[in-house]
């Protein structure tokens, strides 16, 4: 098996095709984001939650400092929806993940449904990949919250048959996060009032049915450059799990705001938001 550095971008196809491999490939990555002002109030339950809603947001992944992909997401609010399929939802995040390098390019969507509180309740999620030879590789996948436990099941729509779903046990505050996916990343992040002392979580992951303790240490303070804009304030924390396996950096502005995630070689910069005319 190899060497597991960071869950946030492993392939989601690659535990749907053998869940006990829990580890295709790790990709390391930094992340730089622009993002308007903090939603107001009626936005949202905490005023100064960075992330506004009805407001796209777009992050280029840069692989020794060549593009390769990128990704784009969205919040949305049900409160006055006509419809709500997950009637304790408060917010819908649907995204979009393009990606390619060396022969390959793959193509991930998610919608999730969240809670007043942003935690994650339900998801969907569509994989398709495609290589050199034009072979190609389609999966579905989906979970929701059960009590204290995470119920996922994923599917081969060409196998015509479906799987049966799994049971990952965890604490019913534990933030559920996805391979690939920045935007619930950032989420965490703004929720995790990251300050001077070190903090540790339970994050879940249900590609690799584990919870991971992850702790998160300050290592400085740096103003980050960032193309379009004036330098941001940040905070820089490594973080770690305390089984070795899964470990980076982020870069965090006082608001909570997650300008970078970095680890290796590869880089996934949100772009500055394009100002309306």
């Amino acid at each position: 098996m190899q060497h597991l550095q960071s869950a946030v971008f492993f392939w989601r196809s690659s535990f749907w095709r053998s869940r006990p491999a829990r580890v295709l490939g790790t990709l390391s990555f930094l992340f730089c984001l622009s993002a308007p002002a903090p939603a107001s109030a009626e936005e949202t339950l905490q005023p100064a939650f960075p992330w506004a809603v009805d407001q796209d947001y777009t992050y280029s992944w840069v692989y020794e400092r060549q593009k390769v992909g990128e990704t784009r997401f969205r919040l949305t609010s049900l409160e006055k929806a006509d419809q709500n399929p997950v009637p304790a939802a408060r917010y819908r995040l649907t995204s979009e993940w393009i990606y390619e390098r060396e022969g390959t390019a793959r193509k991930s969507d998610l919608e999730a449904f969240l809670s007043p509180g942003w935690s994650l309740l339900r998801y969907r999620t569509s994989d398709r990949v495609n290589t050199l030879g034009n072979k190609s590789s389609f999966r579905k996948g989906e979970g929701w919250r059960e009590e204290e436990k995470l119920v996922c099941r994923a599917d081969n729509p060409k196998e015509r048959k479906e799987n049966e779903p799994f049971e990952l046990p965890m604490q019913k505050d534990t933030p559920v996060l996805l391979a690939n996916s920045v935007e619930l990343m950032a989420l965490f992040i703004a929720q995790a009032q990251l300050g001077e002392e070190a903090k540790e979580f339970s994050l879940a992951y249900p590609e690799f049915g584990k919870v991971y303790s992850v702790r998160f240490a300050l290592a400085g303070e740096k103003s980050l450059e960032i193309p379009g804009r004036d330098p941001v304030p940040c905070r820089h924390y490594r973080f770690e799990s305390k089984d070795k396996q899964y470990s980076g950096e982020v870069w965090v502005d006082k608001e909570g705001r997650l300008w970078r995630y970095r680890q290796d070689k590869l880089v996934v910069q949100l772009e500055p938001a394009k100002r309306k005319s």
